[in-house]
């Protein structure tokens, strides 16, 4: 497997190009908003997305790459998707499976850019957001009690984590 480090917008014209490079397809969108993000799917490897922007058509949409899936599964994955990126949780780098055959002559590239510390720091958020969780469950959260505060506490320290998360990035 070859790995290779690429810009991800360098990575993403070269893969649309390389798209539509051949001659039955169409051409490719004038401009590409870009946001490559990461979704695991136990089954089918990782998936891919990438939105662009096609302003002859006033085209706006969320792409899908990867093993096919079931209408269904798909559509329940992209609204995911979509909702992650509203709130910024998804980390915008790429994994790229190497299967990709079936797309098209796509370059065989697997990025891997995310650094260890971001990973640590969502990992410790989603740790954080279910302890809260679990505290606002069983009803404990009662002004004045521990749990409030802990919860306050929480708020912060996720606080934090997002300020070091974006100087990351």
């Amino acid at each position: 497997m070859v790995v290779e480090q690429l810009s991800e917008m360098k990575l993403l014209k070269e893969l649309v190009e390389a798209r539509y490079s051949a001659p039955d397809r169409p051409k490719p969108p004038t401009k590409i908003i870009h946001k490559i993000v990461r979704k695991s799917v136990e089954e089918n490897g990782w998936l891919f997305f990438y939105q662009y922007n096609d302003k002859r058509k006033n085209d706006r949409r969320l792409s899908y790459g990867g093993p096919q899936l079931p209408k269904e599964k798909k559509e329940r994955i992209l609204s995911q998707v979509k909702r992650d990126l509203k709130r910024g949780n998804l980390p915008g780098r790429a994994y790229w499976h190497t299967a990709m055959s079936h797309m098209g002559p796509y370059p065989k590239l697997v990025i891997d850019q995310v650094p260890l510390e971001t990973k640590n720091i969502d990992d410790e958020r989603l740790k954080l957001k279910s302890e809260k969780r679990r505290i606002q469950s069983k009803g404990l959260a009662k002004p004045d009690s521990a749990a409030y505060k802990r919860i306050s506490q929480i708020h912060k320290e996720l606080e934090g984590l997002s300020k070091i998360n974006r100087e990351n990035r």
